[in-house]
């Protein structure tokens, strides 16, 4: 790294900021023909349409620098330098030389999944009431699939959202992911295995270590093969995940009375139902495999015991869910599915609702990638939630509410990654009111 060099330019040329760095700066050359610039570069013509704009910036990176941004293989040097000092360790050295080798096998799984192709990318920034962005090209995502219209990124509109996303998975990217989390996986646990060989885990580590491989181990892998069944066969390719704030505070105990009514934060997953029938059957496995779990001692009962749930009928779907004590409304786990979409939520209240809003028809059509992140929403919940806080005082509410003023200006972000004309697009637009007064 001492041997690097590194130079950095900086200086202003006709009121614009200029800013340059590299191994050397022989990229940096100032022309007076608008012909030698940069800007005269094919790909940025695909920027003129913003040339009206209150522009606050424009960038320009080749292809290759773009690849050059993109790490195809981010883990595998740290885990190659554990394992080299492992081999040099008598006590360790074993352990080494075993996943050493199950290294080597983990590099094509990685660069599988981080591996993407690039393109020369040219953007454009402006100001119109807030912050707005538009680029072509760059580094194509792998985790989407780009050309399906959306059916659920009319949830992600809804107020009171503070974070969603909706996306098409790009299944072929999904199965490099498990395959290369599985050989993370499988080094941990050959680790783990050459660990308790070694007696690191103590006298009774490896008793221990052969109860767990005896008794949780064969649940947990045949729960994993179920659950990738389902994932492969049962659901379709579109995915939304959404929070919210639009629960209402449980009645929960040790809670002020002043709670009641307030909002309260809900997760939401929304998948698309390939096979209904696929999902049944391996939720029936999953839930034998926990309940078959040996006794910890002859005569004992069962360590976990999955009963039956409770169903409800209501907007189309049924949802699942188990009684619990304190949970009800929006703090209850549970399952809604129907022939079409499966949705896994905190809230019994936000899946059925998120359920019927689907039974509506859609008031645009959208593909690729969107995304919103509403800042203005975060901080109006977190004022709120600060006030049940059994800690808070006078003074800390005064506090808070003076840094959060700063917060105010900024409302939500609105972004999409799609294709057009068979180049990767980023659209980002942040609404943004006053940032000068609060008067």
């Amino acid at each position: 790294m001492q041997a690097k060099k590194l130079k950095l330019a900086w200086g202003v040329v006709d009121s614009h900021l200029v800013l340059a760095c590299g191994m050397n700066l022989d990229h940096l050359n100032l022309v007076a023909d608008p012909a030698a610039s940069v800007l005269s570069k094919p790909e940025m013509a695909r920027l003129l349409p913003y040339t009206g704009k209150n522009l606050v910036g424009l960038t320009y990176a080749s292809s290759a620098t773009m690849g050059a941004l993109n790490d195809d293989q981010p883990f595998v040097p740290m885990l190659r330098g554990l394992v080299d000092a492992m081999k040099q360790n008598e006590m360790f050295k074993e352990m080494g030389n075993v996943l050493d080798t199950q290294l080597r096998e983990l590099v094509p799984l990685e660069k599988a999944v981080y591996g993407a192709e690039s393109s020369t990318l040219t953007a454009a920034a402006w100001w119109d009431k807030g912050v707005h962005f538009e680029s072509y090209g760059g580094i194509k995502p792998r985790f989407l699939d780009q050309g399906k219209p959306l059916d659920y990124a009319k949830l992600i509109d809804k107020a009171g959202v503070v974070f969603g996303i909706a996306y098409h998975r790009n299944e072929g990217y999904g199965k490099d992911f498990r395959a290369w989390m599985e050989k993370l996986v499988g080094m941990l646990y050959t680790g783990t295995q050459e660990l308790v060989k070694a007696g690191i885990a103590g006298p009774d580590g490896g008793q221990q270590f052969a109860q767990f491989e005896s008794t949780f181990l064969p649940v947990l892998l045949k729960a994993y093969e179920a659950d990738k069944n389902m994932d492969d066969n049962g659901m379709g390719s579109e995915l939304a995940v959404i929070l919210d704030v639009n629960g209402k505070m449980p009645e929960l105990p040790g809670l002020p009375p002043e709670s009641k009514g307030s909002k309260f934060p809900r997760i939401t997953t929304v998948g698309a139902v390939k096979d209904r029938e696929v999902l049944g059957k391996g939720w029936t496995t999953i839930s034998d495999s926990i309940n078959g779990l040996i006794p910890s001692e002859p005569g004992a009962p069962s360590l976990f015991k999955l009963g039956d749930p409770i169903t409800s009928e209501k907007n189309g779907v049924t949802t699942y869910f188990y009684g619990l004590p304190f949970l009800s409304g929006d703090l209850l786990p549970v399952a809604s599915v129907n022939d079409k979409v499966l949705l896994l939520s905190t809230s019994k209240e936000a899946a059925e609702s998120f359920a019927g809003d689907l039974n509506q028809p859609a008031t645009r059509t959208v593909d690729g990638c969107v995304w919103k992140l509403d800042v203005g929403a975060l901080a109006d919940y977190l004022a709120v939630a600060s006030t049940l806080s059994p800690t808070q005082t006078p003074e800390k509410a005064k506090e808070l509410k003076e840094n959060l003023k700063w917060v105010k200006p900024f409302g939500a972000l609105d972004g999409r990654i799609f294709e057009e004309n068979g180049v990767t697009r980023n659209s980002l637009h942040w609404a943004i009111s006053d940032v000068v007064s609060f008067d």
